[in-house]
C-alpha cells in the first residue's frame, strides 16, 4: 500500500519528463525560396490520375506569394497564384482558364516530397485530386 500511494506521483513526473522530451524536435520550417524550381507531379488519386508531369514554383511579389505553373496538367500557361508556408503553401480558391481551383501542400521532416491535395470544379461539381511533388 505504502508503495501504491509512491507510484502515483513517479508516473506522474516520468510522463511529464517524456512529453518534455518531445518537444526538442520541432518541425522543420521552410522558407517562400524552398519551394521555388521544377517538380515532378504524381497524381495518386482523383480524375485525371494516374498522370505525372512537371510544376513550375516561382516567386511572387509578396515575401510569400508563389506562382505555380502547369497543374492538373494543364500546361505552363496555366498558372495558379499561392501563398508560402512554413510546411507547404496554400492555393486559395480562385478561377484560371474557366477552372476553379483551391489546394493545400504539407510537407514533412524533409521539403520532398510534397502531399498535395486540390479541387477542381469545371462547373460541373468539384473533383478532388491527392498527389504528390517530388524534385
Amino acid at each position: 500500500m505504502k508503495y501504491r500511494a509512491l507510484a502515483i506521483p513517479l508516473l506522474f513526473s516520468l510522463s511529464l519528463l517524456t512529453a518534455c522530451g518531445e518537444e526538442d524536435n520541432p518541425q522543420k520550417s521552410y522558407s517562400r525560396n524552398d519551394y521555388l524550381g521544377t517538380w515532378t507531379c504524381t497524381e495518386e488519386s482523383g480524375p485525371n490520375a494516374p498522370q505525372l508531369y512537371s510544376v513550375e514554383i516561382t516567386a511572387g511579389s509578396g515575401a510569400n506569394d508563389l506562382f505555380i505553373a502547369g497543374l492538373a496538367n494543364q500546361g505552363q500557361g496555366f498558372v495558379l497564384q499561392a501563398e508560402a508556408l512554413s510546411q507547404g503553401f496554400n492555393i486559395p480558391l480562385q478561377t484560371v482558364d474557366g477552372l476553379s481551383v483551391t489546394g493545400t501542400a504539407v510537407t514533412g521532416d524533409e521539403l520532398s516530397p510534397i502531399d498535395l491535395l486540390f479541387d477542381l470544379n469545371d462547373g460541373s461539381g468539384a473533383q478532388t485530386t491527392e498527389a504528390r511533388l517530388a524534385r
